[in-house]
């Protein structure tokens, strides 16, 4: 991308917008995020015991609820599940099991 430009910064979340020109004139919008306090934290619950009526599974940056609100799958359980139980995803864990 030859032209970058930052729209925003939220420094509380770490959410960063920007908007890229390629040299053959194509633009795109990128979100990206901070997530090393987030994992810092999973990694922390994960440590503590569970509760035996409620388990927190997971924490969920930002950048993929607005992801899921884009693509039309925020109030899908079966894709939030699918994310959760993601591999690729396993640092945001903060309870092992399956959900």
């Amino acid at each position: 991308m030859s032209i970058n430009q930052l729209l925003d910064w939220n420094s509380a979340t770490g959410m960063a917008e920007g908007f890229h020109v390629s040299p053959d004139g194509d633009t795109m919008i990128s979100e990206t995020q901070n997530v090393d306090n987030i994992l810092q934290s999973a990694k922390e619950m994960s440590e503590l015991t569970p509760g035996k009526e409620w388990k927190h599974a997971a924490y969920i940056p930002e950048a993929i609820w607005n992801q899921a609100c884009r693509e039309g799958w925020v109030n899908d359980k079966a894709k939030w599940k699918q994310w959760a139980n993601n591999p690729d995803n396993k640092a945001f864990r903060t309870w092992p099991g399956k959900l």
